[in-house]
């Protein structure tokens, strides 16, 4: 597949993002609304193709922590998914990888470099 532009990923039409619902159903203007955590549609992801174990295993982990940009170690590599990727092509000058999911990453021998940038960020 080709490299997507930004604003053309997945995850920038996925609905439950658009208007998002903490993990206990709170939408945003809710007072107790927990910023940390998000409630993911797994129907309406597989609508956009078939969930791999690492997949659901991102999103799980994402929903637990929507406020932070997660950093998956894939072998000798650290991968950003979705709205993390959008981060890692702002603030650190990545390139998106080819595919319809926003997705990009660093050799991890980078991990010291590319983390401190994102802290102070």
């Amino acid at each position: 597949g080709a490299v997507n532009p930004a604003g053309a990923h997945v995850h920038n039409h996925l609905k439950f993002l658009q208007h998002p619902k903490d993990a206990q159903g709170r939408s945003t203007t809710h007072p107790d609304y927990d910023v940390k955590t998000l409630k993911v549609d797994y129907r309406e992801l597989e609508k956009h193709g078939k969930i791999t174990p690492a997949t659901k295993q991102w999103w799980q982990i994402k929903a637990q922590y929507f406020d932070t940009v997660l950093l998956f170690k894939t072998g000798k590599f650290y991968e950003l998914y979705q709205m993390d990727a959008d981060v890692g092509v702002n603030v650190l000058g990545f390139n998106y990888m080819k595919g319809h999911v926003a997705h990009a990453g660093f050799p991890e021998i980078g991990y010291g470099n590319f983390a401190e940038k994102l802290v102070n960020a």
